[in-house]
């Protein structure tokens, strides 16, 4: 009869070497998430960054494409786009008209990614204003207040700011086409 006793106390509870080994499970599978997510930030940060961008491209697009229809009773004529400045964390939009530029709204990217680098046809350039416009002869994409021809294109590349290998690359055509290059 002791012998029953014994077996139905040990099936009660665990052991504190079955409890040990639980343990170090958990702490080993927190540790190989916590590390996976410490590397996987600025990746995910870049990604959001530049899908954010394109998303405003667009829209400054947009707004240059049909800027000759009326907003509220109001015709505008002049040139939606956006200004981007090199290793800066934001970047404007647009409205010019007669050569004044009026920001629309200054969008900060996120705060682990940065503008690397654009590429312009005449070269590595600090700055670049991208304009969009709509007039009888069709619709165009300025680029610095050049006309942007078709042959050319214009590079952004987007990096984390504490580590420059870890990029994004879109380039932008004539059409105002964005398109990715990983």
């Amino acid at each position: 009869m002791l012998s029953n006793k014994k077996k139905d106390y040990f099936l009660l509870g665990f052991t504190l070497v079955e409890l040990m080994v639980v343990l170090v499970i958990i702490v080993a599978l927190t540790i190989l998430v916590l590390s996976g997510y410490s590397e996987g930030r600025p990746r995910l940060s870049i990604e959001r960054t530049t899908e954010s961008f394109v998303m405003n491209l667009y829209r400054a697009r947009d707004k240059g494409f049909f800027s000759s229809a009326q907003d509220d009773g109001v015709s505008f004529d002049g040139k939606y786009g956006i200004l981007i400045n090199q290793n800066e964390g934001n970047y404007l939009l647009f409205f010019e008209e007669g050569g004044v530029l009026s920001t629309i709204e200054e969008i900060k990217m996120e705060g682990l990614s940065k503008i690397y680098e654009i590429e312009t046809p005449d070269g590595i350039a600090n700055s670049v204003k991208i304009s969009f416009f709509s007039c009888s002869s069709g619709k165009k994409v300025y680029f610095d207040d050049n006309l942007l021809l078709s042959s050319n294109y214009i590079v952004v590349t987007f990096s984390a700011k504490d580590d420059d290998e870890i990029k994004r690359t879109l380039q932008i055509n004539s059409a105002g086409i964005v398109e990715v290059i990983y």
